[in-house]
């Protein structure tokens, strides 16, 4: 009986790495966070676009647009100065709506969750229409002493495996310890 057991414990977790692990990571410039990719998906990390100062890595997957996918950004806040989300946020739901226009802001809430490292993030759930196709766009914001980072998460709406992976990506952010 125990060889049946051992033979299928063995096989679930070759399945388990093969198919929902991490491949790689991706560590900020400075060190500041990590945050994992998976098969299927790739980081690219030099943009030649306009308007891409602040976007420091793109999750995309070649089958896919690439606005759908997972995007991290960062901006200097020199009035950060405990590294706590809630100091810049107060009225960021408020704004949102205005602040990217087809956007419709759909929910909002602050969050305890370990990979902000003691902190919460804020976290945001947008619905926005392009093309006659409903997204989802999922925003976590995290902030350290001098700067928010953003994470933002695009999906079409009622694509639940696709969420799921922009999710798993999303959820292994991880905000570097304070030296």
């Amino acid at each position: 009986m125990r060889k049946p057991l051992a033979i299928l414990a063995l096989f679930s977790l070759i399945l388990a790495i093969s198919c929902g692990g991490p491949i790689g990571t991706v560590k900020s410039a400075k060190d500041e966070y990590t945050i994992s990719y998976f098969r299927g998906w790739k980081p690219v990390t030099e943009f030649k676009q306009p308007n891409t100062d602040n976007l420091e890595v793109v999750f995309v997957r070649e089958d896919l647009p690439t606005f759908i996918g997972v995007k991290v950004a960062s901006q200097t806040r020199l009035d950060i100065q405990q590294g706590h989300i809630r100091e810049v946020t107060a009225e960021y739901a408020k704004d949102a709506e205005k602040k990217v226009p087809g956007y419709t802001l759909v929910s909002h809430e602050y969050k305890n969750v370990p990979n902000a490292l003691g902190d919460e993030r804020l976290e945001l759930v947008f619905s926005a229409i392009e093309s006659g196709q409903s997204y989802t766009i999922i925003q976590h914001i995290y902030a350290i002493i001098g700067k928010v980072l953003y994470v933002t998460g695009t999906y079409p709406e009622g694509d639940e495996a696709l969420a799921n992976q922009i999710k798993d990506i999303m959820e292994s952010f991880v905000v570097a310890p304070k030296k």
